[in-house]
């Protein structure tokens, strides 16, 4: 089974060695200058920061080079102003050992252009990702069985299996990928507010500015995850890729709406109307909000309001909302809450926590009423008395199988899982 990769994180104790990849202690050391004596020093501990808003996660930073020796294979990374430099290695996890060959060849090689580019490391990922789907199972079985209309088998989906798809029986199209689907309702419902504008450089902008927070943002958007924008007690640190592309991310905000200005475009969204780029901007605006990120222009500020009290988007968001706020309702450790920590996909009975990307497959019909009871905020008495009534067996034996069931998939509970050993 594969172990929990921690990174590489400056000051920090234990994390994997970027030599050896073995979890190890960590012995830091740091080069200084002596003014008196005009010459360098090695000190045998990292300076502490003495305000937390200073230096990096509690050290500080203007040293010469600061060095961590692996307890564990002896050798060294260096890092300077709180960044490692060496050796070039990548912060991304080792690929699960279960990967298939050709997917873990790309994954490989996006995580040795990681530290170099990463948005060349997330448009490999993406590729990994397409290649794996087909592979694991999941794919065009389970897309065919809950397909009613029958027209994905034959369509190019059946060999590009990617979410979401949209299926129009009226016209027989089949199409996946967000940015494919937009052309599609584009071209085909005239009726209805273009999102892609009918001036020929806007629209143009709007494609680009679409397809690179479509493609290119991996780093921001799960080192800052959507999901924990709702959730203001269980924000973690963000890591420094994800910080370096949201300063990038705020930066093009602000000349994309300088630029609106100047062409002499009004409205209160990126291109004057609301359009395809500001619904596929919205998650991320809902991320800056929801992490507390503070930006200090205003007309980026603006902007975000805007976007985010659009009644639309506000309904997307409230609806979004639904799953912590049923959490938060639940007392801690009790079915419902350990229940409604997941999505279910019912077809393939497949219940996914999406904070911990921990997947479970429940194996019979038992396990998914389970489930679905305790999401529905049953208690373990009251799921026991429901089951009772549908199966021949004794109270004591069902308890206990509640308790197993509910133990096996806590959300605390540490489980090392992919795609491959659920589907």
């Amino acid at each position: 089974m594969q172990q929990h990769y921690v990174p590489p994180v400056y000051g920090s104790n234990s994390f994997n060695c970027p030599n050896c990849f073995a979890f190890s202690q960590q012995n830091w050391y740091e080069v200084r200058f002596d003014d008196r004596k005009g010459d360098y020093f090695l000190e045998d501990e990292l300076t502490p920061s003495p305000f937390p808003d200073l230096g990096m996660n509690g050290f500080m930073i203007n040293n010469l080079l600061a060095i961590s020796l692996c307890y564990q294979c002896g050798e060294v990374a260096l890092w300077i102003k709180g960044e490692m430099v060496y050796p070039r290695s990548s912060m991304v996890p080792l690929p699960n050992p279960d990967m298939p060959e050709d997917v873990e060849k790309i994954y490989n090689e996006a995580r040795e252009v990681s530290f170099l580019s990463p948005r060349a490391s997330a448009a490999l990922l993406r590729l990994a990702l397409e290649m794996l789907l087909p592979q694991v199972g999941a794919k065009k079985a389970q897309l065919l069985n809950i397909d009613d209309t029958q027209l994905i088998e034959n369509s190019i989906v059946e060999h590009l299996p990617r979410v979401p798809i949209l299926i129009d029986p009226e016209t027989g199209a089949v199409i996946c990928d967000v940015l494919a689907i937009s052309e599609y309702l584009e071209e085909n419902f005239k009726d209805y507010p273009s999102l892609l504008s009918d001036d020929i450089v806007k629209r143009s902008d709007i494609r680009v500015f679409s397809s690179h927070i479509h493609a290119d943002l991996l780093p921001l958007m799960s080192g800052m995850s959507y999901a924990n924008s709702f959730r203001k007690n269980n924000q973690k640190e963000i890591p420094n890729d994800a910080l370096e592309q949201l300063k990038e991310t705020l930066e093009l905000l602000e000349n994309t709406l300088a630029r609106k200005k100047a062409k002499g475009w009004t409205g209160e969204f990126l291109f004057g109307d609301f359009s395809l780029a500001d619904a596929m901007f919205a998650p991320i605006a809902q991320q800056i909000r929801g992490w507390n990120i503070k930006v200090t222009n205003n007309e980026v500020n603006n902007y975000l309001d805007s976007l985010l009290n659009r009644e639309s988007i506000k309904l997307y968001l409230e609806e979004a909302k639904q799953p912590y706020k049923l959490l938060e309702e639940a007392k801690e450790n009790s079915p419902t809450w350990i229940a409604r920590h997941y999505r279910i996909w019912e077809e393939i009975r497949m219940i996914h926590n999406c904070e911990n990307d921990v997947y479970h497959i429940l194996e019979d019909d038992v396990g998914l009423l389970f489930f679905n009871l305790a999401f529905k905020g049953y208690s373990k008495e009251e799921i026991a008395k429901t089951v009772l009534n549908e199966y021949d067996v004794d109270e004591k034996t069902i308890l206990k199988d509640i308790e197993d069931f509910f133990n096996k998939i806590h959300p605390n509970r540490v489980v090392e899982n992919s795609l491959i050993d659920v589907l």
